[in-house]
C-alpha cells in the first residue's frame, strides 16, 4: 500500500509541478488532480508509521510521539492560543505579516517541538491532558482521575496492539 500510495501521490505531484512551472499556455489539469495526490500521499504515510511501529526501530522512533497523541486535543488548543493571540495577535507580540514562509515554518517547528516536549513531561504526572480529562468526565458524566497514581506508568503502542494467539 505504502508503494503504490506513494508512487501515484509523486506521479501526479510531479504533473502537477510540471504544469505549474510550465511557461507555455497549455491548459491546467492540477486542479482535477491536487486531492487525489494529497489522498495518495496521506494513505503512503499512514501505511509508513502503520510499518515503522511494527519494527523495534520505529517504536523507538515514535516513541516521542505518544505522549502528544494522548493530549492532542488540548495541544491543538494550545497552538491556536498561542498563534492566534499571543504571537501574531496585535494585542499580543503583533508579529502579524513580519514572516515569510521560511521563517513560519521554523516558528512552526519551534512550537511542534516545545509541544513534544511539555506533552512528555505532562503525561508523567498527568493521565491525560487537560482538555481531553474534561471531555472524558462530561461524558462519563463524573470526573474522572486526572493525576496518575503512583506505579502507574503512560500507556505504550503495544498495549492498544492486538493480541495473537
Amino acid at each position: 500500500m505504502m508503494l503504490l500510495s506513494y508512487g501515484i501521490g509523486t506521479t501526479i505531484r510531479v504533473i502537477g509541478v510540471t504544469e505549474i512551472f510550465a511557461f507555455a499556455p497549455i491548459p491546467k489539469t492540477i486542479w482535477m488532480t491536487e486531492e487525489f495526490g494529497r489522498l495518495a500521499m496521506t494513505l503512503g504515510h499512514i501505511a509508513l508509521v502503520n510499518l515503522a511501529v511494527k519494527t523495534a526501530i520505529g517504536t523507538a522512533i515514535l516513541a516521542p510521539f505518544k505522549a502528544a497523541g494522548r493530549m492532542a486535543f488540548s495541544l491543538y488548543f494550545m497552538q491556536q492560543f498561542l498563534a492566534l493571540y499571543v504571537l501574531f495577535a496585535p494585542f499580543g507580540l503583533g508579529l502579524y505579516g513580519r514572516f515569510g514562509w521560511a521563517e513560519l515554518s521554523a516558528i512552526a517547528a519551534a512550537i511542534v517541538i516545545g509541544q513534544l516536549i511539555f506533552a512528555n513531561i505532562y503525561m508523567r504526572v498527568f493521565v491525560a491532558g487537560p482538555l481531553e480529562w474534561l471531555w472524558r468526565s462530561l461524558a462519563y458524566v463524573r470526573w474522572q482521575p486526572l493525576l496518575r497514581r503512583r506505579g502507574d506508568l503512560p500507556v505504550t503502542i503495544q498495549e492498544h496492539a492486538p493480541i495473537v494467539a
